[in-house]
């Protein structure tokens, strides 16, 4: 299990998601989002994409601090974790999380263009 560790000393575990996480976001995503709600306003907005951001940044928690942490399936389940952080903490994390994914991304498209390169020669 990945984990990062912030400078406050807590240590969050990162969870390895499959594809049932997808469904489990998006359904968490549009219980938070009042747009969802309106089938006359069902457009997406920048204030739906920052919640489907934060979404993903709590569903991908596995543990704290050694704690073993259940998938949130609800609004409950979605403070109740969120409360186990102070603001600059969840800052400290989701900015970590998110240089973790750029740095993955990265390397990947790396190896992408390096195989189209050697299929191609």
């Amino acid at each position: 299990m990945e984990e990062i560790v912030l400078k406050t000393g807590k240590k969050i575990g990162i969870r390895q998601k499959n594809g049932q996480y997808h469904f489990i976001e998006s359904r968490l995503t549009a219980a938070c989002s009042p747009r969802m709600k309106n089938e006359e306003d069902m457009g997406v907005n920048f204030g739906d994409m920052l919640i489907a951001t934060e979404i993903s940044a709590i569903c991908s928690i596995e543990s704290i601090d050694g704690e073993k942490i259940r998938m949130p399936m609800d609004l409950k389940d979605v403070f109740e974790l969120m409360n186990r952080f102070t603001y600059e903490e969840w800052t400290l994390f989701k900015t970590a999380l998110n240089s973790e994914q750029k740095e993955a991304i990265e390397e990947a498209a790396k190896n992408l263009q390096a195989s189209i390169g050697s299929a191609t020669e």
